[in-house]
């Protein structure tokens, strides 16, 4: 939303400023999800909870749960530009608690001391809209508590967004029986994530509820889709391992024993009947490294229901993938939100026909 202020000058006549209006607290508390990357490149996803320090003066945010440290930072905000601020704060301690974890710029992370003007000035900037939250370079240094020095902690500095969730992720998982001989059924999981669409690429973000980015390909072959990953895309790495999704070999210690990365195979949907629906059979998140069967992932399938539909077709939406009058014609607005009666406007415009499979296209009412 946004309001005109209008600024008189005797001199220079009157000059029109846009100003946002602050978001609601339910507005703010849907920007849930923080993207790390760096040097263009994804590093990390977590779940985060901003909000107000004191909703009737919304100047200040608070991310909490920031980079997936458990504290927050605070940001000051200025609606009538929509830009952010944030001075160095500290985000906890080492692991010996010798040393605070702050939030620099990457200019204050090349100083020596925490004691210096520039250090204590040099202020995180980002920007802020309807739909999201986005921060200019920052990085984290570790300063002892005599505040003496500054050490940097990453090589290159990261840039992150806030965004809301667009999918649900549904999922069944699977674990090892008590003689740790065959995976059998585990329990249900649902949760939030973050989906981009590129083309033909589509890219989740938070797939088995970790810190993960997987990108999937969408295929067509004779009028039926399907999506699949590339078993060697690295989708998250942390201190220890590096983690990657593909299809599970077997259901059995022996099965995956011995599982290699040459063994490994694509991640392959079934065909796409419901162009907001997305399904995989089992599934494996594994890191090829040392045997570490007990901390891998494992799935009997996945469901990834998508809050806008996909635009299906080889060569963007309007591609038929199914022929006959349609069952069933529903419209969606741009926000993925199901409109019974569209007026005037850009509509997602979804058929469903009698076999299952659907037709996308993008109309003007």
């Amino acid at each position: 939303m946004k309001k005109t202020l209008l600024f008189a000058f005797a001199m220079c006549g009157t000059i029109a400023v846009n100003a946002m209006e602050p978001l609601s607290a339910e507005q703010l508390a849907r920007l849930s999800i923080q993207i790390n990357t760096s040097d263009n490149a994804f590093k990390s996803n977590v779940t985060v909870g901003p909000e107000y320090t004191d909703e009737s003066n919304p100047t200040t945010i608070k991310i909490q749960n920031f980079n997936n440290s458990g504290l927050a930072i605070s940001l000051f905000v200025d609606w009538e530009n929509a830009t952010l601020s944030a001075s160095p704060q500290t985000l906890g301690y080492d692991d010996d608690y010798a040393n605070m974890l702050m939030v620099v710029t990457p200019e204050a992370a090349e100083l020596s001391n925490p004691m210096d003007e520039a250090f204590q000035n040099a202020k995180i900037t980002g920007t802020i809209s309807n739909d999201e939250i986005r921060l200019n370079p920052w990085t984290i240094v570790s300063v002892p508590t005599s505040f003496t020095s500054v050490t940097k902690l990453y090589d290159k500095p990261f840039d992150t967004k806030f965004i809301s969730p667009n999918a649900t992720m549904s999922q069944e998982r699977l674990d090892w029986d008590n003689d740790w001989e065959n995976l059998v059924s585990s329990y249900s999981q649902d949760f939030r994530v973050y989906t981009e669409v590129d083309g033909t690429t589509l890219t989740v973000y938070g797939w088995d509820d970790m810190e993960s980015c997987v990108k999937l390909t969408r295929k067509v072959d004779n009028g039926t889709f399907t999506y699949e990953n590339n078993p060697s895309d690295l989708i998250y790495a942390d201190k220890k391992r590096d983690w990657y999704l593909c299809a599970l070999p077997g259901t059995t210690w022996d099965d995956l024993e011995n599982f290699k990365s040459e063994n490994a195979t694509s991640l392959v949907s079934n065909p796409i009947t419901d162009s907001k629906v997305i399904t995989f059979n089992q599934w494996i998140i594994v890191n090829f490294g040392e045997s570490y069967n007990n901390e891998r992932s494992f799935g009997s399938s996945v469901k990834l229901t998508l809050d806008t539909p996909l635009q299906l077709g080889t060569s963007g939406i309007g591609e038929t993938i199914a022929s006959g009058a349609p069952v069933k014609v529903a419209y969606f607005n741009l926000n993925g939100i199901e409109t019974a009666e569209p007026a005037a406007g850009i509509f997602v415009k979804v058929s469903t026909y009698a076999d299952g499979s659907v037709k996308t296209e993008k109309v003007a009412l």
